[in-house]
């Protein structure tokens, strides 16, 4: 920590971009330079935790740490400038990011509450596992502290399945509080040209963090990201009506599937009816 502190000191809380990015035998290899980098918290306004929940291929995760640099860093990687990372764990965190934006969804909208539940604490676990800590036991925070506080014996999955809506959002309502997204805020205080300077600043300190308060945040402006009802694809709303498709063309499928289903059940409903017959003028005749 000693190492990165020193470095964000120096960059003033920048963060390195990837000068060469390269992918091999499953892993992302991310070379940097200190003189290649940019402001964490002035890159929320060009969304990158919406560009990363958007990455589907191991192309599109490399041109992703090309831009916005690798996730977080070692102290042997702040040293050497390169990284090296397991495109798994890529994957395993986007996961977990993705199931903290459903679950904030189906809380606010009471949809899909037990489901978004359940992803949340499988991708919790698998982000768990995946870290330095992981080996440390077979629950991640998340599950520890709910086995606490519901008093959970069994297996959670399975106390998710069993128990009562109310319960299920109260459990809910608790990981959603215990979730670490703010890393904290701090004073930057400087002299230039003789004159005092105080700016206040968010303490975040790697992409990961980042990407965790840029979620956070959305909330908090009331601009949260939404996950597209036909494809279940990530996108954000551009004005205050909630939409439930990323576009057009995604609507106008869901409308036409709508349509050819009511057609259908109207045609059943006539041929089942006795004594009429469909003609090609559209009447009925009564034979």
């Amino acid at each position: 920590m000693k190492v990165q502190h020193r470095v964000n000191a120096i960059w003033r809380g920048g963060w390195p971009r990837g000068r060469e990015v390269s992918l091999s035998a499953g892993q992302l290899l991310c070379r940097w330079t200190p003189d290649h980098t940019y402001d964490l918290v002035e890159a929320y306004s060009r969304s990158p935790h919406l560009q990363f929940l958007r990455c589907k291929t191991d192309e599109d995760l490399g041109a992703f740490v090309r831009t916005w640099g690798p996730l977080s860093l070692s102290e042997e990687e702040w040293r050497s400038g390169v990284s090296m990372r397991y495109v798994e764990s890529y994957r395993i965190f986007q996961r977990w990011l993705r199931a903290v934006v459903n679950l904030i969804d189906g809380f606010k909208n009471s949809h899909g509450e037990r489901l978004a539940l359940r992803e949340f604490l499988t991708a919790d676990f698998a982000l768990h596992r995946d870290s330095p800590l992981g080996s440390s036991g077979n629950e991640s925070a998340a599950e520890f502290y709910l086995r606490l506080k519901f008093g959970i014996v069994e297996d959670t999955a399975s106390w998710v399945d069993s128990s009562s809506l109310p319960v299920v959002r109260a459990a809910i309502t608790s990981v959603l509080g215990s979730t670490p997204f703010v890393e904290g805020a701090s004073l930057e205080c400087s002299r230039g040209r003789g004159q005092p300077r105080i700016e206040a600043r968010w303490n975040v300190s790697t992409l990961e963090a980042a990407l965790r308060w840029m979620i956070w945040l959305d909330e908090f402006e009331q601009h949260p990201l939404l996950f597209c009802k036909e494809c279940r694809e990530p996108f954000r709303a551009l004005s205050a009506h909630r939409r439930k498709y990323c576009s057009s063309e995604c609507g106008h499928r869901v409308a036409a599937r709508k349509w050819r289903r009511e057609d259908l059940e109207s045609k059943r409903e006539m041929a089942a009816k006795p004594g009429k017959r469909r003609v090609s003028n559209g009447t009925h005749k009564t034979r």
